[in-house]
């Protein structure tokens, strides 16, 4: 994702600087000294990011690239997939993409859920404790199983 679209769902409060902090598994004061750096400041009374630099604008910098250490190894897809929430679009999913919705594990529509209680042996619980945001476990767990159920038919 562009740090232009970044910035643009902080000023519209689709996301936050702390849920970018949890996905890029840093603090917030990191997420704010990059923008920083990339010479943007916070102008609180217009409740946007203002460039302020001399050089050209930054905009179409992708912000995965500002964290190049925390990813060694990943595709630029799969970095995006884990940054912010993304628009969910009604398309149907190749078999490949269906891996990666369960990286996103984000901002998904909201559907009914109903709770139940199971038992989880340990190797499967502390992937699920890896996710910070209880909501994002439960959507975690319920695209696993989505894959499963599809690939056997029977969603």
């Amino acid at each position: 994702m562009l740090v232009k679209d970044v910035l643009n769902q902080i000023e519209k409060k689709e996301t936050s600087v702390k849920e970018l902090a949890e996905a890029y598994g840093v603090s917030t004061r990191t997420i704010q000294n990059k923008i920083r750096k990339l010479n943007y400041v916070w102008n609180a009374k217009k409740a946007i990011y203002e460039y302020v630099g001399s050089e050209e604008e930054p905009s179409e910098l992708e912000f995965a690239s500002l964290f190049p250490n925390l990813f060694t190894g990943k595709s630029e897809r799969e970095v995006a997939a884990t940054t912010v929430r993304s628009e969910k679009k009604d398309k149907p999913k190749q078999i490949d993409d269906e891996y990666s919705i369960i990286d996103e594990i984000l901002g998904a529509k909201q559907e009914k859920k109903d709770y139940r209680g199971f038992y989880l042996t340990a190797d499967v619980l502390k992937v699920i404790d890896s996710v910070a945001n209880n909501r994002k476990k439960s959507e975690l767990v319920n695209e696993a199983l989505r894959i499963v159920f599809r690939n056997r038919g029977l969603l």
